[in-house]
C-alpha cells in the first residue's frame, strides 16, 4: 500500500477521533450548564419540601400507562446526543 494512501487514511482518523472527542466535551459542557440551572431552583425550594420528595418511585399504573412512559421517555432521549441516550434512558426508567 502506497504511504500517501496510508498517512491520508490516518488523518481522516485522526480528524474523526477529533470530532468525536469535541461533541463528547459539547455535551457534557451542555449537561453540566443544565444541572447548574436545575442546582439553582434546588436553592431556592424550602428544606422541608424537598425532603418531602427525595426517595425512589414506582409506577402504579398499568400497561398502558407503562407504554405511555416508555413513549414520552423515548421522546425526549431521541433529542438529546448519542453519546448520553443510554445514560438518560437509565435514568428516566
Amino acid at each position: 500500500m502506497p504511504s500517501g494512501v496510508f498517512f491520508r487514511g490516518l488523518r481522516v482518523l485522526l480528524a474523526l477521533a477529533v470530532l468525536i472527542v469535541l461533541a463528547a466535551l459539547l455535551t457534557m459542557l451542555a449537561v453540566g450548564l443544565g444541572s447548574s440551572d436545575a442546582q439553582a431552583a434546588t436553592d431556592r425550594a424550602p428544606a422541608d419540601a424537598l425532603g418531602a420528595c427525595r426517595g425512589s418511585y414506582h409506577l402504579a399504573g398499568g400497561d398502558a400507562q407503562r407504554a405511555a412512559r416508555d413513549a414520552a421517555i423515548e421522546r425526549v432521549v431521541r433529542k438529546m446526543s448519542w453519546l448520553v441516550r443510554g445514560i438518560a434512558r437509565s435514568h428516566l426508567a
